[in-house]
């Protein structure tokens, strides 16, 4: 939250600065507690009405995730701790 730099925003960021896109637009997506502003899937929606999905990819597999799938459930945990979903945008 606290790192700034040239076109890398938190989604807050995103949806402050007008929701930019350029021809290549990357979203990475993790579990997060507690991160003020609009849901991963809320941007996700917004990219996916303006631009085409190019690519997806699970990484940084949690090799406990099955545990805490069992005995905490309500956590949401995901196999993978991250996914990066690249969009292909045309000109703004």
């Amino acid at each position: 939250m606290s790192v700034h730099a040239r076109d890398v925003y938190t989604p807050q960021q995103w949806i402050d600065a007008g929701s930019p896109t350029s021809a290549t637009v990357a979203v990475f997506d993790g579990l997060s507690f507690g991160v003020p502003g609009p849901s991963i899937d809320e941007i996700r929606a917004a990219l996916s009405a303006r631009c085409k999905i190019a690519g997806e990819e699970d990484v940084v597999r949690d090799t406990g995730a099955k545990w805490k799938q069992e005995y905490q459930p309500t956590t949401g945990q995901w196999v993978w701790r991250i996914r990066v979903v690249t969009y292909g945008c045309a000109a703004p």
